[in-house]
C-alpha cells in the first residue's frame, strides 16, 4: 500500500480546517456538528477524526489557524522601511479587507472567536496572545516613527495598537450588520490622527 505524503496530509488538514471555519462562521461553533464539517470538506467523518480526535481540538485548531492568518498578511507590509508609509499601508490594508467579499468568512469567524472567548478560557488566552503579538509585530513601527519625529510622541505604542485593534473589531461588526458602511476611510483617518501634532 503506497505511503501518503506529508504534503497530502497537510493539505487534507488545511481543507478540514477551512471547512470548519466556514461552518463555524455560518452556523456558530456549538451548533455545528463534526458531520457537517466532514460534508463541507468533502471527506469522510473518519478522516476528520483522524486529524482531530474531538470537536474541541478542532475548534482550537481552527482558532489558531485564524489567528495565524490574521498576522501573516500584515508582516510583509510592516516590513516597509519608512515608518509613515508602513503604518499607512498596515491601516489601509486592514480596513480595506472589511470591504472585500472574499474576506467575509474570515470576518464572521473573527466575531465567532470573540464570542467563544467569553466562554472558553483557552480561547480567551489564545486571543489575548494574539493581541500581544500584534503589539510585538507592529509596535516597532510606531516607536521608529516617534524616534524619527514623524509620528506623535505623546501616544504610548502599546495602547495605540490596542486602540487600533478595538476600532478594527468595532468596524468589522458594523460592516457585517451594515454592508453600506465604508470602513476603508477609517484606516486613513487613524493614520492622519497619528501624524497630527496635538494642539
Amino acid at each position: 500500500m503506497p505511503l501518503v505524503s506529508q504534503e497530502h496530509l497537510d493539505a487534507q488538514r488545511r481543507k478540514i480546517l477551512a471547512a470548519a471555519m466556514e461552518c463555524f462562521a455560518t452556523s456558530g461553533v456549538h451548533p455545528t456538528t463534526m458531520q457537517q464539517i466532514s460534508r463541507a470538506a468533502k471527506v469522510s467523518i473518519g478522516a476528520v477524526y483522524q486529524y482531530f480526535p474531538n470537536k474541541q481540538e478542532l475548534i482550537q485548531a481552527a482558532f489558531r489557524e485564524s489567528l495565524r492568518e490574521n498576522l501573516d498578511w500584515a508582516r510583509p507590509v510592516a516590513a516597509i522601511a519608512e515608518p509613515v508609509a508602513a503604518m499607512r499601508a498596515v491601516l489601509t490594508s486592514a480596513f480595506a479587507m472589511l470591504g472585500e467579499s472574499s474576506e467575509e468568512r474570515s470576518m464572521r469567524f473573527g466575531v465567532v472567536v470573540q464570542g467563544e472567548a467569553m466562554r472558553s478560557p483557552e480561547t480567551a488566552a489564545a486571543l489575548a496572545a494574539l493581541y500581544r503579538e500584534v503589539e510585538g509585530t507592529f509596535g516597532f513601527i510606531i516607536e521608529r516613527g516617534q524616534r524619527e519625529g514623524v509620528l506623535r510622541s505623546d501616544l504610548a505604542p502599546g495602547l495605540l495598537l490596542r486602540l487600533i485593534v478595538a476600532v478594527f473589531e468595532g468596524a468589522r461588526i458594523q460592516h457585517l450588520v451594515d454592508p453600506a458602511f465604508d470602513a476603508r476611510r477609517i484606516g486613513d483617518l487613524l493614520a492622519d490622527l497619528m501624524l497630527q501634532t496635538p494642539s
